[in-house]
């Protein structure tokens, strides 16, 4: 009885993260650059037990004939890195990824990060930062007196000089990860490269593998609201019935309290 309420327990916490998961995805439906989240959960170490004749310890070649397990728990919560649908804007200061990738960026501390696109910005020095004052990578410093500037599916970031022609000043690469999942989510919209992610690996947009870029598009979330919706109501029936297992076991606890009482 003590194991069930322990094994209840477990569940417990595994599937109100799961519901916590599927909440946050659907509260994002609307968030541009949004990606997923998934959780998985995983088995606690199961107990074997010997039905042999070594007493006290099996053998080193008997075999254990019956196995229990102690619960669940939430093995891992990644990001699923789909691309969401790109969306027009008609705005020049949006810029958006259409396929697999990021662009990089350097923040204020200097900190390397990684991002879907966004919203962009020209600093008081001609620098063209994201909303958040990260800086593009790599540096892209205007002309002085301008601030209109393309950007070309491929990254070729161009403006009209003074003499009215077509300038390109700077080429934005695209990176890719072998492992995108192993990317830790940061403020902003932003990812952090770490050993699970594997090294980013440079490529030039719209070549094979690495997405092109958009400018005036935008990157609607990937959140699928109706498979959301069924994960939820899914966690939210498999905690009703792990609540009603402790009850159960805190029943039958009560009752055995009873009688060894009297």
């Amino acid at each position: 009885m003590i194991k069930t309420l322990g094994i209840g327990a477990s569940a417990l916490n595994a599937n109100q993260t799961y519901i916590d998961s599927a909440a946050n995805n659907i509260a994002n439906v609307n968030t541009d650059e949004y990606k997923a989240e998934r959780t998985r959960f995983t088995d606690l170490l199961y107990n074997y037990y010997y039905r042999g004749t070594t007493y006290p310890a099996p053998t080193v070649d008997e075999k254990a004939t019956e196995s229990s397990g102690n619960g669940v728990r939430i093995g891992e919560v990644k990001k699923v890195f789909e691309p969401g649908t790109i969306k027009e804007t008609s705005n020049s200061m949006d810029l958006a990824i259409d396929g697999a990738g990021f662009i990089k960026v350097i923040s204020p501390d200097g900190e390397e990060l990684f991002s879907r696109g966004g919203v962009l910005k020209v600093n008081s020095d001609g620098v063209i930062e994201d909303a958040a004052g990260n800086i593009i990578e790599p540096e892209i410093q205007l002309p002085e007196g301008l601030q209109n500037f393309s950007i070309s599916p491929s990254g070729q970031v161009t403006v009209i000089n003074g003499a009215g022609m077509k300038e390109e000043i700077a080429n934005i690469s695209i990176y890719n990860f072998i492992n995108p999942a192993g990317l830790i989510a940061q403020d902003n919209k932003l990812y952090l490269q770490t050993e699970q992610s594997g090294e980013a690996a440079e490529g030039a947009p719209g070549t094979d593998g690495y997405g092109s870029l958009r400018q005036g598009f935008t990157e609607m979330s990937n959140v699928d609201l109706i498979q959301e919706m069924v994960r939820l109501i899914e966690a939210q029936r498999a905690y009703e019935i792990n609540a009603r297992s402790i009850k159960t076991a805190d029943d039958m606890w009560g009752m055995a309290n009873s009688l060894s009482s009297r």
